[in-house]
């Protein structure tokens, strides 16, 4: 944003910086007066002060603007600003400048008038700017939060032992990316320990908020009055809502204003559009450090409000660039706030009659809210004896589901065998509960499951979403599919999961478009993508389907909405733990190494899992990213052992890029006999030829990569081919393999280029070779490059034949090519 700021400067237009107090807009201001005065521009900066805004030309004067007593004070302060700003080349740089007085304006657009220079005015409003209306040519630059990796590099530059993933989403959550609240918030909350070190990094403990953050906010509301305030607490009060709600709270002259001043995110929805306050922290702020009167008055005013129709009515939209970082912020307070509100009433309707349907209602409520396994514990103690077979069974199956994942699966497995026992007429959901957990937690069932038909619908519906998701994981995509074509189960949670199954065999099956277009459409229509894990499943689908086209920049944007949740029930843990681990390997690719590294240590932090699809495995992902000579057979080895055969795949694909297992090659081979998916089927066969060393079967490979839509692989065939036609001596041929990955590349739209860093490594110019050769592309002639250098013109010849020998082209047409596309360095 710095070098677009200066281009509009030194083209003669002005700019007009806005952003949030705590945007970083002042500081991105420093910047390009810095670099300005690097290219020889003059540069000269006024600070506006608010309490001296009533003053006539007090900001030019505490600049050091000589300002003239007398009548001609005005002129005395225009001829002063025409000898500091001579002409076009010149900048003044006015900061905060909605507390300019009017007389330094006036006095500023006079002399602008005079002798052409631009202004840079930094400003805390978006709204129009009718007093900077005589500055011409002019444009806006907003200043936004910033996007989640950006913000992930912040933190941990502020946190450097690391923080937790769900630290980050939260920090991520309450700032809404802003570096400034950002930093305030680590920082007070790391001294008044709200903020703890542990074993696995920052972590925040049951508190976050402290009064001595107060001035973090304040700094945010500074410029509202007394009747913007009241109505923002209004607004905090009742949550994120929707537009119609929001409207019968306060008026919507007040909702413009606010809007105006940054402090609302609106997200649209399919049902209408949900506003929140921005960022989330100012929500914080108002509910705790209001006057007692205000709240009360407040609340009063929210009485009729029902929280639940919210949560009954609203779908959440997405696509995979849908959210920015505000918004994302927005969506996850929205989530957690509402999530809350359920665990409460539920939790008051248990507590009033602690009976198994209010048992029930609430442990779904606390798993969606990602509450510890404490609180589902004590719910399940306490409840009063089940009469119907049915509710003695879902209990059974949420005291497993927590039991499996923090006291371990032999116990959650004895307990749903003693509840078999006891209620045969459950043995359907019981039965699928276990196959699942079985799963999800590294041991096979058998298919099909027995009892799977019967009078039990809720048991047959989990029993088939299980089978398929067991089928989708061992690449059988195609008898996945005819179950889920018979799959229509009635309840809503289940109708989700069926529609992820569903997106998700169309991605392994190669068919990735139809699978995002699908994930995308019923994240954005369903009623349960309010609930968190939902909302993983499809993402996580999304993520798998950009990453695997190449799509790395849509796959960024699209994750940070992910990964800024703040909160991911047990269920659907390995779905979080992938969107995380695509997202580490994602910004390898994208040589973003220090994110992608922050990323695979929040990785290497999570109790260690290997879930059942690519990407879930976390130390597996932890280690491809932090170690590229990292031997992962071993974890092939395990995922087949698991019927995980699609992740199995795609980690051999990496492993055998780094060395090969024959052993492990072999049996990869075998497996691959039976997977009905042809992309997996691909990918398979392309760790299996490059470990064999089959050139004529790898590059047919390539083409079924790129046919079925394995575009990040196709690439990554052709550049390990063409390191195995080098090491053969064929370097012509070699070229001729990295130019055809670069043009598919280029063509489908994937920005995939660190990918070619293997083969630009082992081409190996040198320093000079790569000045000469950018020389060389710049139309330099020899002679020309060897008087740049100081060198022979007979050196610099022989630097160019030492390149086209280490790269095997023989022109300088073929030079050019190459060092421009996928060798540039």
């Amino acid at each position: 944003m710095r070098d677009t700021v200066i281009g509009y400067l030194r083209e003669g237009i002005s700019v007009n910086l806005v952003g949030l107090p705590g945007s970083g807009r002042s500081t991105l201001a420093r910047a390009v007066r810095t670099r300005l005065g690097e290219l020889g521009n003059t540069v000269f900066q006024v600070n506006a002060v608010a309490d001296l805004k009533e003053r006539a030309l007090a900001a030019l004067a505490t600049s050091g603007i000589e300002i003239p007593a007398g009548a001609g004070m005005v002129a005395g302060a225009v001829n002063a600003l025409t000898r500091v700003l001579p002409g076009p080349s010149a900048t003044l740089l006015v900061d905060d400048a909605d507390d300019l007085d009017q007389l330094s304006l006036g006095a500023i657009s006079a002399a602008h008038a005079r002798t052409g220079f631009t202004v840079l005015f930094v400003t805390r409003r978006a709204g129009p700017q009718r007093t900077f209306s005589a500055i011409q040519p002019s444009v806006r630059v907003h200043v936004g939060p910033l996007p989640f990796d950006q913000l992930h590099m912040l933190i941990r530059e502020l946190l450097p032992e690391g923080a937790q993933a769900q630290t980050v989403a939260r920090i991520a959550t309450m700032t809404g990316g802003l570096p400034g609240p950002a930093h305030g918030l680590i920082e007070v909350c790391r001294r008044n320990e709200r903020l703890v070190l542990t074993r696995d990094g920052w972590s925040f403990g049951p508190r976050m908020w402290c009064p001595e953050l107060s001035p973090v906010v304040e700094n945010l509301l500074a410029d509202l009055d007394a009747g913007q305030l009241d109505a923002l607490l209004l607004l905090a009060i009742s949550g994120t809502s929707t537009i119609g709600r929001a409207n019968q709270l306060v008026t919507p002259d007040r909702i413009a204003q606010l809007d105006a001043a940054g402090l609302l995110q609106v997200i649209s929805t399919a049902n209408g559009q949900v506003l929140g306050i921005f960022p989330p922290l100012v929500t914080e702020y108002l509910r705790h450090e209001s006057k007692p009167t205000a709240l009360l008055a407040a609340r009063e005013s929210n009485a009729s409000h029902d929280p639940k129709a919210v949560l009954a009515t609203e779908g959440l939209g997405a696509s995979p660039t849908a959210l920015d970082p505000g918004q994302a912020a927005v969506l996850s307070g929205y989530l957690t706030g509402l999530w809350q509100t359920e665990v409460a009433v539920a939790r008051a309707a248990w507590e009033a009659k602690p009976n198994p349907t209010a048992a029930i209602r609430l442990l779904a409520a606390l798993h969606a809210a990602g509450a510890p396994s404490s609180e589902a514990a004590q719910v399940l103690r306490n409840t009063s004896a089940a009469r119907s077979p049915r509710q003695q069974a879902l209990l059974l199956v949420w005291d497993a589901i927590y039991r499996a994942e923090y006291s371990g699966l032999p116990k959650a497995l004895a307990k749903l065998a003693s509840g078999r026992v006891r209620l045969p007429q459950c043995e359907a959901l019981l039965q699928a509960a276990e196959a699942h957990l079985r799963f999800t937690n590294g041991e096979v069932p058998q298919l099909p499951l027995a009892g799977a038909a019967g009078e039990d619908r809720l048991g047959e519906d989990l029993a088939r979403s299980v089978e398929a998701e067991i089928l989708l994981a061992r690449g059988m995509t195609l008898d996945a599919g005819e179950i889920l074509a018979q799959h229509h189960p009635a309840d809503p949670v289940f109708t989700a999961h069926a529609d992820t199954e569903r997106a998700l065999a169309q991605v392994l099956h190669g068919e990735i478009d139809a699978g995002l277009e699908l994930a995308c459409s019923r994240l954005a229509n369903t009623k349960s993508a309010l609930d968190p894990g939902v909302f993983q499943c499809f993402g996580y689908v999304i993520t798998l389907g950009l990453a695997l086209q190449g799509r790395l920049t849509e796959l960024n944007a699209f994750a940070g909405t992910l990964l800024t949740l703040t909160r991911t029930g047990t269920l659907y843990r390995d779905y979080w733990l992938g969107v995380l681990g695509l997202t580490a390997v994602a910004a390898r690719w994208r040589r973003e190494t220090d994110f992608a590294n922050a990323l695979a240590n929040q990785l290497r932090c999570q109790r260690p899992r290997s879930g059942p699809f690519p990407g879930m495995s976390s130390h597996t992902l932890a280690q491809l990213v932090l170690d590229p000579a990292a031997n992962v057979w071993g974890a092939v080895t395990a995922a087949l052992d698991k019927g995980y055969v699609a992740a199995a795949v795609v980690t051999a694909a990496a492993a055998v890029e780094r060395r090969p297992d024959q052993v492990a090659v072999g049996r990869l081979q075998k497996v691959l006999k039976h997977v009905q998916s042809p992309m997996l089927r691909a990918i398979g066969e392309y760790a299996v030829t490059t470990a064999n060393g089959d050139l004529d079967r790898l590059d047919r490979v390539i083409d079924r990569l790129r046919d079925t839509g394995a575009i990040v692989h196709a690439v990554r065939a052709s550049v390990q081919l063409a390191l195995a036609l080098r090491r053969k001596g064929q370097r012509a041929m070699a070229v001729s393999s990295a130019d055809a990955g670069w043009a598919m590349m280029r063509e489908t739209g994937a920005q995939c280029e660190a990918l070619f860093a293997p083969l630009v490594a082992d081409i190996d110019l040198s320093s000079r070779e790569r000045e000469i050769c950018a020389c060389t592309n710049e139309g330099m002639s020899t002679s020309q490059i060897a008087a740049l250098y100081e060198l022979s013109v007979r050196t610099v010849e022989n630097h160019v034949s030492n390149m086209y020998r280490k790269i095997g082209v023989s022109s300088r047409s073929r030079l050019r090519a190459v060092t421009t596309t996928w060798l540039a360095p």
